[in-house]
């Protein structure tokens, strides 16, 4: 003969699997938090090691000089390209050039940091 369960069985079973996937949810969570810190640590080591930043003060300077309005027109007009290396264009049909027009010819910025690298991205 099966035995059946009460309501009241079912429910503490119930009542413990939900406090597991709470505690899963949160743990997932928390993963997720700490590998965007991860990344976002990963991505200002390599933008300060590919500019040739050797000092918290290089590493300062570049943070300040880092122009975001550009970055994020740049990479809003890439994001619109089928393969992210299109050239984006104006309204009028021309191609944007968003070269630095405040980098030196000699490649290197104010603060004395090149600002070119040899380095292929992604190492």
């Amino acid at each position: 003969m099966i035995k059946t369960k009460t309501a009241a069985e079912l429910k503490a079973e119930r009542a413990k699997l939900n406090a597991q996937i709470r505690a899963a949810e949160r743990a997932e969570k928390k993963a997720a938090a700490r590998a965007f810190i991860d990344a976002k640590h990963s991505l200002g080591e390599w933008l300060a090691d590919s500019l040739g930043a050797t000092s918290a003060e290089e590493v300062e300077a570049l943070r300040r000089a880092v122009d975001l309005d550009h970055t994020r027109e740049r990479l809003t007009a890439q994001g619109g390209a089928e393969d992210g290396h299109e050239e984006a264009t104006s309204g009028d049909g021309s191609v944007v050039d968003y070269s630095p027009s405040y980098e030196a010819t000699d490649g290197y910025g104010e603060v004395g940091i090149s600002t070119t690298s040899t380095d292929p991205y992604g190492s």
